[in-house]
């Protein structure tokens, strides 16, 4: 059964003449593996599911399990789900040549967007555990392939929605191997890991691959051929509680005092202060100051003096004093020093200069003036005018 596309337009007529028969197969397909082709989606499936996280890994060697659910919500619906391959595309990664699961670009017609969900069983489910699986397209694929795996914590739902948008109960997203279409989705086989992470404890869930492509098809320009082998589940570590010691908390006695004795007080005699008499102060007299006579004062006789004659007084002659003669001081004459040779130095070629001695000038006699003489002048009696 061809299973990839090519990328010759001539050959698309080629893939449309293979519809009959992929319709038949799938026929086959589902009247053999009821339940793992079923269309309809159911939501329960028969059996408890595990209570704890439980590993396990399906190789796909002899039949798809029966309890794993196909819904395909590709728009518009195409005429293949999730099949069993010929083998002759590629080989499967381990065992048989057709033992693992693939699905298409025949998931839709045209160009739509392909939307094909193929649901595991209910599990219990938990932050760190692993889901391991391998996938590939066709060597040299020029046309994007893409899948996801996604996680639901309702228990046995496997609502994914009414249309090829929407994805249900299935609201987290764990990994997405090309999510630009950028063909990053390999073309050998590769091993892919996600980790479970948001669930908020161990809770039971399912995980699913939903081969999800925007403008895939026979017309679209994108979409292959994907096939899924060997996936695998393991539990994280389940975390050891640590142990919180209650603390019993040691009965602290409650120390009930002893009663101490209220000591009645010895009555404090009130002293009753002996009255102190009031002393009525001496009266002290009030010395009334002896009035002080006010003496007249005895009357200053205005001295009028007694009119000074103006005594007209004796010419007193006018003493004219001596003369003092002037007497001219001796002339000094000034010393004119003698000049003083300025010896000019030798001169020198190395230009040390020759000391010059130093000429002492002639000693310039200083010239003391004769004392002048202060003529005393003569006393010029006052005269006294008699009173």
């Amino acid at each position: 059964m061809p299973n990839n596309r090519t990328s010759s337009k001539s050959s698309m007529k080629a893939k449309y003449s293979l519809i009959l028969v992929l319709g038949l197969l799938a026929t086959f397909a589902i009247a053999s593996f009821p339940g793992f082709f079923d269309a309809n989606a159911q939501t329960t499936e028969s059996g408890d599911a595990p209570s704890v996280c439980t590993a396990y890994t399906e190789n796909f060697d002899t039949s798809p399990p029966p309890t794993w659910i196909i819904n395909n919500r590709s728009n518009p619906v195409g005429t293949t789900t999730w099949f069993l391959p010929s083998g002759t595309v590629f080989p499967a990664q381990a065992g048989a040549n057709n033992s693992f699961v693939g699905a298409n670009f025949n998931s839709t017609t045209g160009a739509g967007t392909i939307s094909n969900w193929l649901i595991l069983p209910q599990q219990a489910l938990k932050n760190g555990d692993t889901f391991k699986f391998w996938s590939r397209s066709p060597t040299g694929n020029i046309y994007p392939d893409r899948v996801q795996v996604r996680m639901s914590t309702s228990g046995a739902s496997v609502d994914v929605g009414a249309t090829e948008t929407s994805v249900g109960v299935f609201t987290t997203l764990l990994l997405d191997t090309d999510p630009t279409y950028s063909g990053t989705h390999p073309d050998v086989w590769t091993e892919f890991t996600a980790t479970v992470t948001g669930a908020p404890a161990e809770v039971q869930g399912r995980l699913a691959f939903r081969y999800f492509v925007e403008d895939g098809g026979p017309a679209g320009a994108n979409s292959n051929y994907i096939g899924i082998d060997t996936v695998s589940y393991a539990c994280g570590a389940t975390p050891t509680p640590t142990n919180t010691p209650t603390n019993t908390p040691t009965n602290t006695p409650t120390n009930t005092p002893t009663a101490t004795p209220t000591v009645a007080p010895t009555a404090t005699p009130t002293n009753t202060p002996t009255a102190t008499p009031t002393v009525a102060p001496t009266a002290t007299p009030t010395n009334t100051p002896t009035a002080t006579p006010t003496v007249a004062p005895t009357a200053t006789p205005t001295n009028t003096p007694t009119a000074t004659p103006t005594v007209a007084p004796t010419a007193t002659p006018t003493n004219t004093p001596t003369a003092t003669p002037t007497v001219a001081p001796t002339a000094t004459p000034t010393n004119t020093p003698t000049a003083t040779p300025t010896v000019a130095p030798t001169a020198t070629p190395t230009n040390t200069p020759t000391a010059t001695p130093t000429v002492a000038p002639t000693a310039t006699p200083t010239n003391t003036p004769t004392a002048t003489p202060t003529v005393a002048p003569t006393a010029t009696p006052t005269n006294t005018p008699t009173a």
